[in-house]
C-alpha cells in the first residue's frame, strides 16, 4: 500500500516529529509511506522537517509547496501537482496533517471520480473547532485519526462522523538517543530539595500561573521544594516571572531555559512532573516523557491528559486549582513509597507509546477503509 502523508510545516515543532516517526515507522512495517511538506529557509541552523526526512531516508514528493499561508497561485497548482503525483505513483492513500493539508487534499479530488482514501489526524489538543467549511471537508474525508479516545468521540457526536471510520491512537514516542546524567548539582539543587518540574512552550495559556501558586503554597507550609521550568517562549515573562514576582517565589524557581540533546536530563532531575494544558499539538509529549522517565505526574482533567496520567496509580488528575495541585503535590512528598509506585507505574504505562505499535494500527485502519470504501 502506498500513502502519501502531507504536512504543511516546516519547523521541527508541534506535530512534526510525531509525523516523520510516523512516517518512517509505517515503512517498517510494510506499508511505502511518503511525506510532502514545506520547505525550510535556505539557512536555519536547528533542526527542520526536511532534515530529519532526509537523515531518516523517508522518500519525499518534492512538486508540492504545501505554502499553507495566503497563495492562491500555489494552492491551484498544487492541487494539480497532487492530482498528478496520485496518479503516477499509484497511491493508495493521502494522509493529511494540519488544516490546509487536509483542505488541499479533498479539494484536489472534488472533480475526480477515482481518488484515494483521504484521512485526517486532528492534531489539534481539543479537537477541531464546528464551522460548515470544516464539515463539508469532513463530509468528503474517508477516515479520522485521533489521539485520544475522549477526542475521538467528541468529533464522532461534533461532525456526525460515521464511527466505524474513526480511531483512537495514542502517538508514539521516541526512544532516548543520549545516557541521561545527573544534572541536579549543575543547577543548584540540593538532595535535601523536592523538585516539581514543568517543560513546553512557555505560553499565558498553558496556566502555568497555577503551578507558581502551588510553588508559593508549598513554600509557605515549610515544603523544601523548587520549581524547575524547562522551555522558551516570547511570553515567558507574563507565564513565568511576573506571577512568580507576584507570589514571591521567584529564588525557588530554576529556569533551565530550551533544552535539546540533554533534555531528558534535566527532566529527570524532578521527582513530580506536572502539566496543566498540553501543546497545541496535543500530543503532550514532555509528559510521556517523563513519565517514561518514570517520574509521576499531576496533570489537569483538559484534553487527553486524564487518558494519559490514571488518577491515583501514576500519579493524580486535578481541577485547575491552586490549592489541589499544591495537596497533591505535598502528598508525593511526604509518602515517598507512594511515589516511587507512582513512577514505575507511569513507566510501565510509557511502554504503550512506541512508534512501531502506532504504525500497525494506523495501517490496519488504512486497510479497513479501503475495505469500506470511499464515501
Amino acid at each position: 500500500m502506498r500513502v502519501l502523508h502531507l504536512l504543511s510545516e516546516w519547523k521541527w515543532t508541534g506535530p512534526s516529529e510525531p509525523v516523520v516517526s510516523l512516517c518512517e515507522a509505517l515503512r517498517e512495517v510494510g506499508i511505502d509511506a511518503r511525506i510532502a511538506f514545506m520547505r525550510a529557509p535556505s539557512i536555519f541552523p536547528e533542526k527542520t522537517v526536511e532534515k530529519e526526512v532526509s537523515l531518516r531516508g523517508i522518500p519525499r514528493c518534492t512538486s508540492l509547496s504545501l505554502n499553507r499561508y495566503f497563495s492562491p497561485k500555489e494552492w491551484i497548482r498544487d492541487m494539480r501537482h497532487l492530482r498528478r503525483y496520485v496518479s503516477k505513483e499509484g497511491i493508495d492513500v493521502v494522509h493529511a496533517h494540519l488544516t490546509h493539508d487536509h483542505i488541499l487534499s479533498v479539494l484536489s479530488f472534488l472533480p475526480s471520480r477515482e481518488r484515494p482514501i483521504l484521512v485526517r489526524t486532528d492534531h489539534k489538543r481539543e479537537g477541531m473547532r464546528y464551522g460548515p467549511f470544516i464539515a463539508y471537508v469532513l463530509s468528503k474525508t474517508d477516515g479520522l485519526i485521533l489521539h485520544s479516545e475522549r477526542l475521538r468521540r467528541r468529533e464522532v457526536e461534533t461532525f456526525l462522523f460515521p464511527e466505524e471510520r474513526t480511531i483512537a491512537v495514542p502517538p508514539g514516542l521516541e526512544r532516548l538517543s543520549v545516557p541521561v546524567r545527573d544534572v541536579r548539582r549543575e543547577l543548584g539543587i540540593s538532595d535535601k530539595e523536592y523538585v516539581i518540574a514543568v517543560a513546553g512552550r512557555l505560553k499565558k495559556d498553558r496556566f502555568y500561573h497555577l503551578v507558581i501558586e502551588a510553588l508559593h503554597i508549598l513554600r509557605r507550609r515549610g515544603q523544601r521544594v523548587r520549581l524547575l521550568v524547562l522551555g522558551r517562549s516570547s511570553q515567558v515573562q507574563e507565564s513565568i516571572w511576573r506571577p512568580a514576582r507576584r507570589f514571591g517565589v521567584e529564588e525557588h524557581i530554576v529556569f533551565a531555559g530550551y533544552r535539546r540533546e540533554d533534555f531528558a536530563s534535566y527532566l529527570s532531575s524532578c521527582n513530580v512532573f506536572l502539566m496543566m494544558r498540553a501543546g497545541s499539538d496535543g500530543s503532550a509529549r514532555a509528559l510521556r516523557q517523563a513519565m517514561r522517565l518514570g517520574k509521576p505526574a499531576i496533570v489537569s482533567n483538559l484534553g487527553m491528559l486524564p487518558e494519559i496520567v490514571e488518577d491515583g496509580v501514576s500519579g493524580y488528575v486535578v481541577e485547575l486549582e491552586a490549592h489541589e495541585i499544591a495537596q497533591r503535590v505535598e502528598d508525593l512528598i511526604k509518602d515517598e513509597e507512594k511515589r516511587r509506585r507512582f513512577g514505575e507505574e507511569a513507566r510501565k504505562r510509557s511502554l504503550q507509546w512506541d512508534y512501531i505499535q502506532e504504525a500497525e494500527r494506523v495501517a490496519e485502519f488504512y486497510k479497513r477503509l479501503k475495505a469500506i470504501g470511499r464515501r
